[in-house]
């Protein structure tokens, strides 16, 4: 099924570029129908900044393609030091449904929780059906809408 998927660590020289195509692509198709078109319009590769994060990041690599992106780390907006976030977890529309995003998330825990880290938030869109399910299947819990 996904033997031919690499899940790593980012890297220092990583082509950034290819993980903000995947970010865009991945809104363009996932928020279709949730958030306005003009908002989506807005979007473009410099909407991203994945190089900040580079040291908290899991990446799915096949053929060498960047086609999952997880990054991590510190609560934004919260300077409780229990808590860490997941900031994203983007798979390529072309190849979800493999088991991609299961494998990167679970790497993102693992990390996590190896620096004892326990209690993990992330954002979901309310309406954004398809990740709470997702989500839900790891055992995170919704907090509030």
């Amino acid at each position: 099924m996904y033997s031919d998927i690499v899940i790593r660590k980012c890297k220092k020289d990583e082509n950034f570029m290819d993980i903000s195509k995947l970010y865009l692509k991945t809104w363009q198709i996932a928020y279709k129908y949730i958030l306005p078109k003009s908002f989506l319009g807005k979007m473009s590769l410099e909407t991203w900044k994945p190089k900040k994060r580079w040291k908290d990041t899991i990446i799915a690599t096949k053929d060498n393609k960047i086609v999952g992106v997880c990054s991590f780390g510190k609560i934004r907006n919260s300077n409780d030091c229990k808590f860490r976030e997941i900031y994203t977890l983007y798979i390529d529309p072309e190849q979800q449904k493999l088991g991609i995003g299961k494998r990167i998330i679970n790497k993102a825990i693992k990390d996590l929780r190896k620096n004892n880290y326990e209690k993990i938030l992330l954002w979901v869109i309310y309406n954004n059906y398809s990740a709470i399910n997702f989500y839900k299947k790891w055992g995170l819990s919704q907090m509030e809408k």
